[in-house]
């Protein structure tokens, strides 16, 4: 896989709730949390951010969880999302 791309099976949170969590290793390649970018998925391009979780408990210690807002993009449950990162930060979201 290119180092340029993060990979993930889309959970039934995920797709419960519109979002994509994000890797903790892909944060550096991604615009900070909380700063709004363009997300291009399909012909599509939507504008979101990272959004922190509150603090987090499923395994310790304390953490947070980092995640895509993909408001009305519908996410499929056990589909495979492929988030890439093109020249000059464009980022592109495909689905498997």
């Amino acid at each position: 896989m290119a180092s340029n791309t993060m990979k993930r099976k889309i959970g039934a949170e995920e797709a419960e709730e519109g979002f994509l969590l994000v890797e903790k290793a892909w944060l550096p390649k991604l615009p900070a949390p909380g700063t709004p970018f363009q997300l291009t998925v399909g012909k599509s391009t939507l504008k979101t951010k990272i959004q922190e979780s509150g603090p987090c408990h499923c395994r310790e210690p304390e953490h947070v969880h980092y995640r895509i807002a993909l408001p009305l993009m519908n996410p499929e449950m056990g589909r495979t999302a492929s988030l890439r990162v093109i020249k000059d930060d464009k980022l592109v979201l495909e689905y498997e």
